[in-house]
């Protein structure tokens, strides 16, 4: 059995951990219910993705080479990461907050400290926002990402080598 990967953050209250069994895809799947709403903004599909425990579960299981991590406030679930990687060189990175602890900062020092993690391993590492999430482009811009391209209705932001 492999070691759940954590990944601290540079607030002491929080930390990222790799969901790695039931209890977590417990908080997620609690957290996803709580905030359907809240996550089908903006076209996410995450809300219509997971609509019972065992499709968190599955989606656990057959991740791949897709890091999956809890955003966690002490023991409090809070929101989700992810990273995604693309060929050898570069990762996507995508998240969400609980609508009930958006605006106080988890989304920004997780992005922050994924990236961080990330760096070494990967020459670009990049996130796309739907244009008008400007709330998801603001994390972004304050973890150190920035702007540089826009696909369609997306924009693409980059961390910068």
């Amino acid at each position: 059995m492999t070691e759940r990967l954590i990944v601290p953050t540079e607030r002491e209250d929080v930390d990222l951990r790799q969901l790695s069994n039931l209890e977590d895809d417990l908080a997620y799947f609690q957290a996803v219910d709580a905030n359907r709403e809240h996550l089908s903004q903006f076209g996410d599909v995450t809300a219509k993705k997971y609509q019972t425990i065992e499709d968190v579960t599955k989606a656990r299981q057959n991740a791949g080479n897709i890091l999956r991590m809890g955003i966690w406030n002490s023991e409090a679930f809070v929101g989700f990461m992810k990273a995604t990687p693309h060929d050898d060189d570069e990762a996507e990175i995508g998240y969400w907050v609980d609508g009930r602890y958006v605006g106080n900062g988890f989304a920004t020092v997780a992005t922050r400290a994924l990236a961080s993690h990330l760096s070494p391993d990967y020459e670009r590492i990049y996130a796309e926002v739907v244009i008008g999430n400007e709330a998801s482009a603001h994390v972004l811009t304050s973890a150190g990402f920035e702007k540089t391209d826009a696909r369609g209705n997306r924009i693409i932001f980059e961390l910068p080598k």
